[in-house]
């Protein structure tokens, strides 16, 4: 196991899409939760992830409002709304800060890849912004120690 192994939460009650989607990203090496529903993840998730793949269209509740719940609990955790249906797109194309984007659910998952690697490397930038403000306050407090 990697030591900054980026976890992903995927939420959908299609066992078969989902089933699919967590064997693609496992084989790509990241460390993956699934949740069959909205209640499912808000209910166990105890921890956030890195990302989470959430299914607009559920049953009782929506990818929708779970995201609106999640994003309160943590407001910084990445949400990726997927959804088939045509019309998803359309309803999802105003910002919100509810969730973060949007990726349609297709064969080629290579969407589902990028929006991994944005993250990512939105991450490292901001280890290295932290590392260098870091560096220069050492630096500002060992001359001033010098002085």
């Amino acid at each position: 196991m990697k030591l900054f192994q980026t976890h992903i939460c995927v939420v959908d009650d299609d066992p078969f899409y989902s089933d699919v989607l967590c064997k693609f990203l496992i084989n790509e090496h990241f460390k993956v939760t699934r949740f069959a529903s909205g209640f499912d993840v808000l209910d166990k998730l105890d921890k956030e992830p890195d990302i989470i793949f959430m299914d607009v269209h559920m049953d009782t509740i929506n990818g929708l409002q779970a995201s609106r719940i999640l994003k309160k609990r943590w407001p910084t955790v990445n949400i990726v709304l997927i959804s088939s249906s045509n019309d998803a797109e359309i309803f999802l194309k105003e910002k919100s800060k509810d969730y973060n984007s949007f990726e349609p659910k297709s064969r080629e998952l290579s969407g589902m890849l990028e929006q991994i690697k944005n993250h990512n490397n939105r991450r490292r930038l901001r280890a290295i912004f932290l590392t260098a403000i870091l560096a220069l306050i050492s630096c500002v407090s060992i001359y001033f120690m010098a002085a």
